[in-house]
């Protein structure tokens, strides 16, 4: 009896730990396609810190899916998940762009949260990332902010999927695909 119920437990608790890393890898997905999206804004400065925010959250996404699979994530694995939502944004900011700005606060949110754990555990190393990213958590469904800095993310958001979709709603599988022409 003692040993089913430890299986169990045991079974029940993977099974949770599955779930959270499933939810976290693509809510991270959803927040690299949106900061990519966001790094063809036309400004050198905020393109750089998108792209910057874009390879945090894959290294997220990478971390939770390894657990998820228990193999090794890819740069290729990356850009397919990457390559989906961004595609997937376009459709929700085509119908609904204040889902989208809404998304752009709770990543903003997470990445918030997530540069003050590295902040306080002083990371220097892959592996002490990978303890804090675990500390991490969900993204949060909530954030907050005021008017003026709604309407800021609002044009940010705008004019980085206006700059997207003018360039054709490229994807990295899509420039890798036309690379290989």
């Amino acid at each position: 009896l003692i040993y089913s119920l430890l299986i169990l437990w045991t079974s029940a608790s993977y099974a949770t730990s599955n779930n959270f890393s499933t939810r976290t890898y693509l809510q991270a997905t959803e927040c690299s396609a949106l900061f990519i999206i966001l790094s063809g804004i036309p400004d050198e400065q905020l393109s750089s810190q998108f792209t910057k925010l874009a390879l945090m959250m894959n290294m997220i996404h990478s971390h939770h899916r390894n657990q998820v699979s228990n193999k090794v994530i890819t740069n290729g694995d990356i850009s397919d998940s990457n390559s989906e939502m961004m595609l997937k944004l376009g459709q929700i900011h085509d119908h609904q762009p204040n889902d989208i700005t809404k998304l752009y606060g709770q990543c903003d949110t997470w990445r918030s949260k997530l540069g003050q754990l590295l902040m306080k555990h002083k990371v220097d190393s892959l592996q002490q990332f990978k303890v804090v990213v675990d500390k991490l958590g969900e993204r949060p469904n909530n954030y907050k902010f005021n008017a003026t800095k709604d309407d800021t993310i609002m044009q940010f958001v705008n004019i980085g999927f206006d700059e997207w979709k003018s360039n054709g709603r490229l994807t990295p599988n899509s420039i890798k695909n036309e690379l290989m022409k």
